[in-house]
């Protein structure tokens, strides 16, 4: 079993630099069954609830924790951080648990038992995984009383140790199981196709075919067989996500221990996830992302997926695309170059919107096959609403110009987000269709120094009425963070300035007040309650161009604040401007309460900064379902 199924996710992460009065505050405020300080990229400081209080109620409050505890008695309280897909037999009693550079939990088998102790990190209940994988799914709806109460289960069979050159069998099969009253509802009627896709991330290659149907049936059906052999000592990772007409209804992911040396392979494990009801509406086009290897360098593969039948593109695959560097790289200085860019003038924004314009079809070029680039201009004005799903949020896919080769020339079309309502997504991570303002939570720092900071806190103020509650959030470290714990607020919107570090953008800020720092990393334990109300995240972190800040880095906020369980995400790749900022957020907010979806009010606040020649409209991404609407 991997460690990272079996980790108490009731924590408070504590930054080694803050005082043991604030820790102390925290710990007040946000009540945890541990409390961890991370000490380096390898070890950090795990301690319980009860040995944290007595740690503070004995320390120097002014001094920061970080420094307290290496000294004298407390280095026991030191524990080494582990990834989350080391095998939970080799773990320690005591160690922390990371993934993807975030802390995800505490393992400690000698911290009394405790009521509600929570399990796999996932976005999903803790008895929904088994034996190493890790299942993530959508909200489901309820159900009437008098319905009968059936949940369809993708489950998937795959053994945890397997040797290298060995091929194994991967089994997907879809799986009948009754309940009581209070079950929640059949995803699927009978006869519909479910589409899977198999993602082989690290140490496997797939034989045949990656991708199968399923068609549900009152009775179980057979189950799928995907062929993989093992090519690579270590832990292997693979993902199966499943698809209905388009839209996701569930992911598992899966580790498995592939060994060099000859040794008994494991029989296979079972894991799985509760499918999910689909969306209503389903975007015209899906494009799903799929990082992997190809001849051992990293690649991607695009699978195209078209409501409309017609087009017969049933997540068809294209590609793979070769990466002939690191992406973060890549972007970073990409975003980089944006942002020497002018805009101050009339011809300064007219030659900035050229350059983005080249850029554009740059992107367009590197990360679309000719194949797949004849066919999305061609699809241009047959679909509307385009969704991307992808593992990766700084590649801006928003940003890639459409064009298409007419009589030996070059003609150049839109870009993806002025020609589609274009949203992004992350796949496995639990989509929501509905949204709501009733609670808004403002952060807004008086020291930003910005010209429009307080019209924008005006406008949001102005949408508060009887059904809708708009509060000020100190813009303060530990208030912020006490917000976010508290998990009330359905929307919470920052204005401000934002800080980019490479190369970790879990290392990126969003500045607070007197230069506090709040950064993606704090996105952990408790704070992750923001996820309860589902809020709809924007971050309007502008620029009034001192050379002194940089751009908010998009990929570390997205990816922790929709892990969380945010219902959806806004940000901007760059640094972007007082005045299109403003007039984003406000029209974004004027057509979401307006009844329009999310999509369309993107798309509808692009058009309105476009209209006064600012560039800046193609600096947001969205995060979220396209059709997702306010809730009446």
């Amino acid at each position: 079993m991997r460690l990272g199924n079996v980790v108490n996710s009731n924590f408070l992460l504590v930054d080694a630099r803050r005082t043991a009065a604030d820790a102390d505050w925290l710990l007040q405020r946000i009540a945890s069954q541990a409390m961890v300080i991370v000490a380096g990229d390898a070890s950090a400081f795990l301690l319980d609830e009860d040995e944290a209080r007595s740690f503070l109620r004995t320390a120097d409050s002014a001094q920061p924790v970080g420094v307290l505890l290496e000294a004298g008695p407390h280095r026991a309280f030191r524990v080494p951080i582990l990834d989350a897909d080391t095998p939970a037999d080799d773990a320690p009693d005591r160690c922390v648990v990371s993934e993807g550079g975030i802390i995800m939990g505490v393992f400690d088998v000698t911290a009394p038992a405790r009521r509600g102790q929570t399990l796999a990190l996932d976005g999903s209940s803790s008895n929904s995984t088994r034996a190493g994988g890790q299942a993530s799914y959508s909200s489901v709806a309820s159900v009437a009383r008098d319905e009968p109460a059936r949940t369809w289960n993708l489950n998937v069979e795959f053994p945890e140790h397997v040797v290298v050159g060995e091929t194994r069998s991967l089994l997907v099969s879809i799986l009948v199981s009754a309940s009581g009253a209070r079950a929640l509802p059949m995803a699927l009627p009978p006869g519909a196709a479910v589409d899977l896709v198999l993602q082989v991330k690290r140490g496997f290659v797939s034989e045949g075919a990656s991708e199968a149907r399923l068609v549900v049936t009152e009775d179980e059906p057979l189950p799928v067989q995907f062929k993989l052999m093992a090519t690579e000592a270590g832990v292997g990772k693979l993902r199966v996500l499943a698809f209905h007409e388009g839209q996701a209804l569930g992911a598992i992911s899966l580790a498995s221990q592939v060994s060099g040396a000859v040794m008994q392979t494991s029989a296979a494990e079972s894991h799985s996830a509760r499918l999910d009801v689909p969306s209503i509406i389903s975007p015209d086009l899906t494009l799903l992302i799929l990082e992997h290897l190809h001849q051992g360098e990293p690649a991607f593969t695009v699978r195209l997926h078209a409501q409309d039948p017609h087009l017969g593109l049933n997540f068809k695959p294209f590609g793979p695309i070769a990466l002939k560097s690191d992406p973060r790289g890549v972007f970073n200085s990409f975003f980089q170059d944006i942002e020497q860019l002018k805009v101050r003038t009339p011809q300064d924004r007219a030659n900035t919107l050229h350059r983005l314009g080249q850029r554009g079809s740059w992107l367009f070029e590197t990360l679309f096959p000719a194949e797949l680039r004849t066919l999305m201009w061609s699809l241009r004005t047959r679909i509307r609403t385009v969704q991307i799903q992808s593992e990766e949020p700084w590649i801006p896919w928003e940003m890639c110009r459409l064009q298409t080769e007419e009589g030996g020339r070059i003609v150049e079309g839109p870009f993806f987000c002025e020609a589609f309502e274009l949203t992004r997504w992350m796949p496995g991570i639990r989509k929501v269709t509905e949204l709501a303002l009733g609670r808004v939570a403002v952060i807004a720092p008086k020291d930003s120094g910005l010209p429009l900071a307080k019209a924008e806190e005006a406008y949001l103020f102005s949408l508060a009425n009887q059904e809708r509650l708009v509060e000020t959030v100190p813009a303060d470290y530990l208030d912020v963070i006490e917000a976010l714990a508290q998990g009330g607020y359905e929307a919470i919107h920052f204005t401000g300035h934002g800080i980019f570090r490479d190369p970790d953008p879990n290392r990126s800020c969003i500045l607070l007040e007197a230069n506090e720092e709040l950064r993606p990393t704090d996105i952990a334990g408790r704070t992750r309650n923001l996820g309860a109300a589902h809020p709809l995240v924007f971050i309007n972190a502008c620029q009034s161009g001192r050379s002194e800040l940089s751009l908010s880095d998009i990929g570390g906020w997205a990816a922790q604040f929709l892990r969380a369980g945010a219902g959806a995400f806004l940000g901007s790749y760059w640094s972007i401007y007082d005045q299109g900022a403003y007039q984003f957020a406000q029209s974004f907010y004027d057509s979401l309460l307006s009844g329009k979806t999310v999509a369309q009010s993107a798309w509808a606040a692009r058009e309105v900064v476009k209209a006064n020649g600012d560039p800046t409209f193609l600096a947001y991404t969205v995060f979220a379902e396209p059709s997702a609407q306010i809730r009446v």
